[in-house]
């Protein structure tokens, strides 16, 4: 299991680095073009935008993972180490939840875009909205993961 983890992150975290040079080298491309020839790339804004939005959903189960997505951990901080585990659970059951719920919202919406295009870029509109499932599905795995590392410490009682 630990080895199919670390093969996943690496693989996300070569696609946030990727995609955020291919975003960085687009707009500077565009800032260069339009100030010296009154030029631009056609769909680049469109295109920055759809990398950020794929990395905001795939990059935040890399945050689930490393213990660094957003949370308000000021009154679990104060708690006994094993009450701590406890909510810890708690809070990784409730974003499994949320993030399968967002997994099966989001097929519905794609499905209904499959026969449109995107403005600019004349895309199908349903390959920018991929990333909410896709990064949602990696969401929920990597809480299962933290579900299952910190349960398996409770259960063993090393809390």
């Amino acid at each position: 299991m630990d080895k199919v983890d670390a093969l996943l992150s690496k693989l996300i975290n070569y696609f946030l680095i990727a995609s955020l040079l291919i975003a960085s080298f687009v707009i500077f491309l565009n800032v260069i073009l339009r100030y010296f020839f009154n030029s631009g790339v056609v769909g680049s804004e469109e295109l920055v935008r759809y990398l950020i939005i794929w990395n905001i959903f795939i990059g935040g189960s890399s945050l689930v993972l490393s213990g660094e997505h957003l949370s308000m951990d000021a009154f679990i901080k104060q708690c006994p180490e094993k009450i701590k585990v406890v909510m810890n659970l708690m809070i990784y059951l409730i974003g499994i939840v949320f993030s399968f719920a967002l997994v099966v919202y989001s097929a519905g919406v794609i499905e209904k875009l499959t026969m449109s295009n995107t403005p600019a870029l004349q895309i199908p509109s349903y390959i920018p909205y991929l990333a909410i499932p896709i990064g949602s599905l990696l969401t929920a795995l990597r809480y299962m993961h933290r579900f299952y590392l910190d349960g398996r410490l409770l259960v063993r009682g090393e809390v």
